[in-house]
């Protein structure tokens, strides 16, 4: 059987490249897991497994490690490299790098199954849909609908990820329930994906599929809290009604999630909260209704986003946002909307990010027609969506800025006149450290990490962000 390896850039659970790890190991492969640490230690990683294949999960940004490491390991090694993940679906143009030999667009799980076949010598060489390898034209490469029937594929494979990073005992995991969204928001790459890839815009896996790898993983690993982590939970009620009533009787462990103004009630609220439900996240992404609506393609009001926020608040649970700035054409003024509307919101956390112009989403298009960006972007997209931006437009320094003391200008309204005239100043790296600081205390006090706890969050806070999302 053919020898894989699957590098991920960080030490995170990543289920897309876990769910290929299960597949290939169900087949019957010989399947290594690894984080990118350095090329040299790839390469001496690969060496020591014999892959034949080498595939590599990228986000645009993260990019840069995996094509540095791709570079090491063609250099250094016969394998096969192969690229996945958003990255390689949205710039099939990466195919040119000479590293890469391939790239997987779309899902990948048939895909890789094939090409393994085919260097098993049981399948004979030819297209593959989903793959795309060097010299063929991805605009005319076969593909094939996503996997229709998602219990049909094994429970990710922890026990590949607990033998690779030695992380036995985590309290928290999070869990996927489905796969999509139906919405077309136009800062995520989703729709153009449905468009090309087609079938349904959510696929769900059964109630009893779900809650037996929840099961499997507490009952094997300590499991103490649950993050669902679908896209939107709840969309279908008589499903998610379903799936908490069994939760409450089979797994009953704390639990979060994520939903969306405008598909919920206070009746759904309750169901969550006596479920186990602690925390609920939403998008509020501006405070502009101009840049929500026109930019963003949000269509949700901001009366509504207040009203959503008192429901789950009502309901006992405690509540985090999700925000953006350094929108396209966003003011400084528009983004301080959002500073306003979060604290109308009351939320007990605050998560905002800085817009990045991902290649094959609508407001990547946008940038690129109104000259908001420079030719090579895609190579300007920062590895985190926390350090800069690519946009050339007036006061996106401050925007920049801004983020940094984003939460404290929630959470302590007194300090906005301050917060003003800071964000004047250029991006510096005590501003990041500003950040890290206000953010990492108010996820200690939320989650009440204590002693080593306490350790292991900061120093992990603290690579993240201060060597530039580059995780050792």
């Amino acid at each position: 059987m053919a020898v894989v390896h699957l590098f991920q850039v960080g030490t995170f659970e990543q289920h897309g490249l876990l769910t290929l790890a299960a597949v290939c190991r169900h087949a019957g492969h010989d399947v290594h897991l690894g984080s990118i640490r350095s090329p040299s230690g790839v390469v001496d990683d690969v060496h020591r497994s014999g892959a034949a294949v080498v595939g590599f999960g990228a986000t645009t940004g993260m990019h840069h490690d995996v094509l540095a490491a791709a570079q090491a390991v063609k250099e250094h090694t016969a394998a096969l490299v192969v690229l996945g993940g958003p990255h390689a679906t949205a710039c099939s143009s990466v195919l040119n790098h000479p590293a890469v030999d391939a790239i997987c667009r779309g899902e990948g799980e048939a895909a890789l199954l094939e090409l393994l076949d085919e260097i098993d010598g049981k399948r004979p060489p030819g297209p593959i849909a989903n793959l795309v390898r060097k010299g063929e034209d991805p605009a005319s490469s076969p593909v094939r609908a996503p996997v229709a029937d998602l219990d049909s594929l094994p429970f990710v494979d922890r026990d590949l990820y607990h033998s690779a990073f030695a992380c036995h005992g985590t309290p928290l995991r999070y869990f996927l329930a489905g796969r999509g969204c139906p919405f077309s928001c136009t800062y995520c790459l989703g729709p153009a994906m449905h468009r090309e890839f087609g079938g349904p815009a959510v696929r769900s896996r059964s109630v009893e599929h779900v809650i037996g790898e929840m099961r499997e993983v507490r009952d094997r690993w300590g499991l103490k809290s649950v993050l669902i982590a679908d896209d939107i939970f709840g969309l279908d009620k008589e499903w998610a009604r379903a799936f908490l009533d069994a939760y409450r009787e089979q797994v009953a462990l704390p639990f979060s999630c994520h939903l969306r103004v405008g598909t919920f009630d206070e009746t759904f609220c309750s169901d969550l909260k006596n479920a186990g439900c602690w925390m609920v996240s939403f998008g509020v992404e501006a405070g502009s209704d101009r840049v929500r609506r026109e930019i963003m393609g949000r269509s949700i009001s901001r009366k509504d986003i207040v009203a959503a926020a008192h429901m789950i608040k009502s309901a006992g649970m405690k509540l985090e946002t999700t925000n953006m700035v350094g929108l396209p054409t966003e003011t400084v003024e528009e983004a301080f909307e959002t500073v306003d509307l979060n604290r109308e919101c009351h939320p007990d956390m605050v998560s905002v990010s800085i817009f990045q112009p991902y290649p094959g989403t609508v407001l990547a298009d946008l940038c690129e027609a109104r000259g908001l960006v420079a030719d090579d972007y895609v190579d300007r997209i920062s590895r985190t969506y926390f350090e800069s931006s690519p946009l050339r437009q007036s006061g996106i320094d401050q925007l920049v800025n801004l983020h940094k003391f984003f939460a404290l200008a929630v959470f302590h309204p007194r300090l906005e006149r301050s917060i003003r005239r800071l964000i004047q100043r250029r991006p510096n790296r005590l501003f990041t450290i500003v950040f890290l600081a206000s953010h990492g205390i108010r996820s200690i006090k939320l989650y009440g990490l204590q002693g080593g706890q306490l350790l292991g969050a900061a120093a992990r806070w603290a690579q993240f962000f201060l060597t530039r999302g580059r995780p050792a």
